[in-house]
């Protein structure tokens, strides 16, 4: 495993070792496989634009249900959000469960 470590810390990416019970506690193995679920959802640049401009106008923070009313024409509006977590382009707390109250923030603005 360190070697596995050393070899990414090379190539300059970085490997965080958690154990087991840190990544099966509740509600982040909810919420992981929540997010990871959206990995096939497309998020358009116009949809990408629309949520993160909105973001930005009202201070970089919203609840995930403001921002799913912004992307109200798209074809799956939270999926679009949580891929966009996913991606660290938006933030959105992994410790607390996932609900249309979760906070969703840029992820520069952090």
């Amino acid at each position: 495993m360190l070697d596995l470590k050393r070899t990414r810390e090379l190539s300059g990416q970085r490997l965080v070792l958690v154990p087991e019970s840190v990544i099966r506690a509740e509600p982040r193995l909810t919420n992981a496989l929540l997010v990871s679920a959206c990995d096939g959802v497309r998020v358009t640049p116009r949809e990408r634009f629309i949520l993160l401009s909105h973001l930005a106008e009202i201070g970089g923070t919203a609840s995930l249900e403001a921002c799913t009313e912004w992307l109200a024409g798209s074809s799956d509006p939270a999926g679009a959000v949580l891929r966009l977590a996913a991606e660290r382009v938006l933030m959105i707390a992994l410790d607390r469960p996932i609900n249309l109250q979760s906070e969703v923030s840029l992820a520069a603005w952090r």
